[in-house]
């Protein structure tokens, strides 16, 4: 994965208001990697971010806002021991895990 890969998501619940479901469960979330960086020697993990562009549902496209930052897990306690050769872990993302976006703009039904 490198800057400006776009990537999708699905939305993990419906979105509904008053009863009235306005995003389904499902519906394809479009997003692009807008920042990375590496895993490095001495326990530094990598990371990287995810900004939401639009998601489509009924037949219609939103945009949306919002920013995710994914973080790999360091390996502190070996950087803290002065190990110059041990390096951070990759960062991922689990299938399942749920993260937040906002429309850009009121959903009206």
């Amino acid at each position: 994965m490198k800057e400006g890969d776009d990537v999708v998501f699905q939305i993990a619940n419906d979105v509904a208001e008053n009863g009235t479901v306005f995003l389904r469960r499902g519906a394809p979330v479009k997003a692009k990697i807008t920042w990375k960086t590496g895993k490095a020697i001495g326990g530094k993990s990598a990371k990287f971010e995810v900004t939401f562009v639009s998601v489509n549902a009924n037949g219609k496209t939103w945009q949306l806002k919002g920013k995710h930052r994914q973080e790999g897990k360091g390996n502190t306690v070996a950087a803290l021991l002065g190990s110059m050769l041990v390096s951070g872990h990759s960062a991922t993302m689990s299938p399942g895990q749920i993260v937040t976006a906002f429309t850009a703009e009121p959903i009206e039904g």
